[in-house]
């Protein structure tokens, strides 16, 4: 959040400015003389949240900007602009102090393409203007296509790895398993799944000697999702033999035993 005034005079040599901690006084300290200049009831806005940050066209088409000012005044909402009446208004009226404010941003209000673009939140109090601003990102193209899926062996359960897809817009925000039991269709119950934004996941609770298909996509930040990777499958299987741990890993051992000096089938541990 950048945080200005305008005018701003600071003497002949302004080293620095400073906001007070209650947003009331503005110091500005004059490299010449080395005094400082005070502007007192500036009207400090503060943005709370802007929810989401990155919007598309279509499911996810706007956002709520939720800020208040520090004095009673008149307000002006713009996107872009170099100044108040320089943007495209959005949203103007009065506020009250430290009464938070939501204005909803409109995928409609940005530009034609894709990006990022500045909301700038001007009042007006007590004959200065302060302003604040901050940023919302318009992404309207999903990520690249998960590539390299991979199922692993695992009693009642597959473990998934994949490859991470790229979005250059909003970034990715995570990604989606889909499974079922039939080829093409990923119809079991909690399918899909969010698993976030992480590249491996394994699906616990499966039914042991089904075969189950499954396959992985990608969203971004403004929930644009990617194409579904390609198709997987594996099945869950019980797991025999002796499994110890040795600190590095698991290790299965397989022997064959018979009794000393016969031949004959031996027993057999896996």
């Amino acid at each position: 959040m950048t945080v200005t005034a305008n005018p701003l005079v600071a003497g002949q040599g302004p080293a620095g400015v400073r906001l007070s901690a209650d947003g009331h006084y503005l110091f500005s300290m004059n490299s010449i003389d080395n005094t400082v200049s005070m502007w007192s009831d500036l009207s400090a806005i503060a943005i709370v949240s802007l929810i989401p940050a990155a919007i598309n066209k279509t499911n996810n088409n706007q956002a709520k900007l939720i800020w208040y000012s520090g004095n009673d005044g008149d307000y002006l909402v713009e996107i872009g602009g170099i100044g108040p009446g320089t943007g495209n208004q959005i949203d103007a009226g009065k506020c009250q102090k430290n009464v938070q404010i939501t204005t909803t941003i409109k995928s409609t209000d940005l530009g034609i393409n894709d990006g990022q673009y500045t909301i700038n939140i001007y009042v007006t109090a007590n004959g200065q203007t302060s302003g604040a601003n901050t940023i919302i990102i318009l992404d309207t193209i999903p990520p690249t296509r998960v590539m390299e899926v991979k199922a692993g062996l695992s009693e009642s359960s597959i473990p998934l790895t994949w490859q991470p897809a790229v979005d250059n817009g909003s970034g990715v925000g995570g990604y989606k398993v889909y499974y079922g039991t039939t080829p093409g269709r990923y119809d079991a119950p909690n399918s899909p799944i969010d698993v976030g934004n992480i590249t491996k996941y394994t699906l616990n609770g499966l039914q042991n000697g089904t075969v189950y298909y499954l396959t992985v996509s990608a969203y971004d930040k403004a929930t644009n999702e990617g194409e579904k990777s390609d198709e997987v499958n594996q099945t869950p299987s019980p797991i025999h033999g002796l499994v110890t741990d040795s600190g590095g890993g698991c290790f299965i051992a397989t022997a064959v035993f018979r009794a000393p000096g016969r031949a004959g089938r031996g027993v057999q541990i896996k």
